[in-house]
């Protein structure tokens, strides 16, 4: 069982938790996937012995967002979860703020 201090403790850092999961699926399916170089370097590596480098790059990435939205819904307030708007104004504006 997590203590309090535990649980309040991820609960601080939630947001940190949630921005590096999202950033982690999203930036590898945008920017690395695609990308022709890496898919040269893994078919460079498929062919000479590993054939699962395709599927683990897969399972390396994709399940970051799926656990931190899981994650989310596990949160209350008797965790130490803010449950005021502000919290999420400030996860709002900082999106935008690295949006721009």
């Amino acid at each position: 069982n997590p203590s309090a201090a535990t649980n309040k403790a991820v609960a601080k850092l939630f947001p940190l938790f949630f921005a590096l999961g999202v950033f982690l699926t999203l930036a590898y399916y945008v920017l690395d996937h695609p990308n022709p170089k890496n898919l040269d370097q893994k078919n460079y590596w498929f062919n000479n012995g590993y054939p699962y480098v395709h599927y683990s790059s897969h399972l390396e990435h994709c399940l970051a967002l799926p656990m931190v939205l899981l994650h989310s819904l596990t949160l209350t307030s008797k965790s130490g979860a803010p449950r005021s708007e502000s919290a999420l104004a400030r996860m709002s504006f900082a999106t935008l703020w690295y949006r721009r």
